[in-house]
């Protein structure tokens, strides 16, 4: 068996395999191809979780930081045993998520829109001043696609249920 993330030819049986696919050498590798990085071997990520280990046991990290994981549009975190998420647009570029991040005065407007939900909401001063929520019937039954969508493709349909929906999705917009 091959291991094609790792790059590794395992001799053994199936179990071992999945084995390895369990490990956190295999996840960590993983990880790494899924952000562009190279991959490390064994002994380097040995090595990485013993300096990783010295570092955290001498005390030199601060308690301000939080371990963060990234990927696609959310950051998520683990603070005091929970896991949050928060959207990386929000943060600033390279910004580096600590307790310092929650300290900072929240005065912004969120809002978020796909396929005939809205939300909205305005923050100051770290409260929610106003807030709206709606939803309007834009999505094709069984498609799970919006009209616009279907329309785009060339194909748009001369129903009364796709005229109403296109109707709604202006409404929305």
């Amino acid at each position: 068996f091959m291991c094609t993330v790792c790059k590794i030819l395992i001799e053994e049986d199936r179990s071992d395999l999945i084995a390895h696919y369990k490990s956190d050498w295999h996840r960590h590798n993983l990880h790494r191809v899924l952000k562009g990085r190279p991959l490390l071997t064994e002994d380097e990520f040995e090595q990485a979780i013993f300096e990783n280990n010295q570092l955290s046991s001498s005390g030199t990290e601060s308690d301000d930081e939080i371990m963060p994981f990234t990927g696609g549009t959310h950051a998520y975190f683990i603070s005091d045993g929970t896991v949050y998420s928060i959207y990386r647009c929000i943060l600033f570029k390279n910004e580096i998520i600590s307790r310092n991040l929650f300290l900072r005065p929240l005065d912004c407007a969120i809002l978020l829109l796909s396929a005939g939900h809205f939300c909205g909401g305005i923050f100051k001063n770290h409260k929610l001043v106003i807030h709206k929520s709606f939803h309007r019937y834009v999505i094709r039954a069984k498609q799970g696609t919006a009209q616009s969508a279907s329309d785009a493709r060339g194909s748009a349909a001369k129903s009364a249920g796709a005229s109403v929906r296109r109707k709604k999705n202006f409404g929305v917009l």
